[in-house]
């Protein structure tokens, strides 16, 4: 059964509305932004914006959930193989969608943006990423070493990191990667580790730091494993060094 086709006086409330938040969000953050100051500026009656949304907010959030479901979808259509180099389709789509909302997308991405958008974004390629490397290779055992970046980014991210990193056969975790980031309290690497083992049973093990992961290794990895190091800090030196006990 065909899906009802929204009214186009709708489309155009939502699209004259849409353009007037990021018209705006060039200029503050959304959550300055009142809902008369909005309806002013797309030429909307205020009326009319409840019939459509709450308050700001939630209109963020709606667009911003349009917005995560289509890129979702994009990454769907576009199964990657990791046999291949070849992802080009699956970008062109990203920028595609990132070209036809581009007022939108430039402010949600800008100095006035919502950084968890992004972080939303990482987490679905995050996700995608690892259950393609689980269907490749169904026979082997999937060993991460994850190293979290940024405290800010940790706490945002909290929910996702859990449920993305459950689902790897073995996860090494150590501590945050500051980025020059004062620390958050509460956020750090062992809570994650906590939380990773409360909503799945992955096998974790925490390592406070790279010498305590690397000395284990040996005792971890087994002929066959697929391992591989994530993160924005110098987890990539663990591959090298482990290389180097051998």
């Amino acid at each position: 059964m065909t899906a009802p086709k929204t009214d186009r006086r709708i489309l155009r409330t939502r699209a004259l509305l849409r353009q007037g938040l990021a018209e705006l969000m060039q200029e503050k953050n959304a959550g300055d932004i009142t809902v008369k100051e909005l309806v002013a500026h797309a030429n909307v009656n205020r009326s009319t914006f409840y019939l459509h949304y709450t308050d700001i907010d939630q209109m963020l959030a709606s667009v911003e959930a349009e917005l995560l479901e289509r890129i979702e979808a994009s990454v769907q259509a576009h199964p990657i193989d990791p046999h291949q180099a070849q992802i080009f389709p699956l970008v062109g789509d990203l920028f595609a969608l990132m070209a036809e909302n581009r007022e939108i997308c430039s402010a949600l991405l800008g100095p006035h943006g919502d950084m968890a958008f992004l972080l939303q974004i990482e987490a679905i390629l995050s996700r995608y990423s690892l259950q393609v490397l689980a269907d490749a290779y169904p026979d082997r055992r999937v060993v991460v070493a994850f190293q979290p970046h940024r405290f800010s980014r940790t706490q945002a991210l909290f929910g996702e990191f859990c449920h993305v990193l459950g689902t790897v056969d073995k996860l090494l975790l150590t501590e945050i990667y500051p980025a020059s980031e004062k620390p958050i309290p509460g956020v750090n690497g062992q809570n994650l580790a906590q939380g990773i083992r409360q909503v799945s049973d992955a096998d974790v093990s925490y390592f406070q730091n790279f010498d305590e992961m690397v000395a284990a290794l040996p005792d971890i990895l087994k002929p066959g494993d697929l391992f591989l190091t994530i993160g924005a800090g110098n987890v990539t030196t663990v591959g090298p060094r482990f290389l180097a006990l051998e």
